[in-house]
């Protein structure tokens, strides 16, 4: 049973290392779904172990934040509309479109869930 959270764990971590703009975000949120009906098929008995829980909790983030990136990645998402994102959600972190692009799915996640947005310049 451990393998299997192991497993899960594993490729959860591989998702994080690509770089968010070359992630197909179908293929994760597919991937996650598939992984939250694995651990629903668990035994209830499993349900109780922090594993289950800590893992559960992990595939249900990445979903969010792939969802996120999904809207996020439109094209028809301009500038403005960046700046008008960071203005109603608080946000103040400044950085450049290049660093931005070359963020890891792991990192822009870590961030959105720090509650950090990022302004982009294009």
């Amino acid at each position: 049973m451990i393998f299997f959270f192991r497993d899960i764990r594993r490729h959860l971590e591989e998702i994080k290392q690509e770089q968010w703009q070359k992630l197909d975000s179908k293929q994760v949120l597919s991937a996650c779904d598939k992984h939250l009906e694995s651990l629903q098929a668990l035994p209830k008995t499993a349900r109780m172990w922090n594993v289950f829980s800590f893992t559960e909790e992990e595939i249900k983030r990445i979903k969010i934040c792939a969802q996120l990136l999904d809207d996020l990645s439109n094209p028809a998402l301009r500038t403005r509309h960046w700046k008008q994102l960071i203005r109603l959600t608080g946000g103040n972190t400044l950085m450049d479109s290049d660093t931005f692009r070359q963020l890891t799915f792991g990192k822009l996640f870590t961030l959105a869930f720090q509650g950090l947005f990022l302004l982009v310049f294009f």
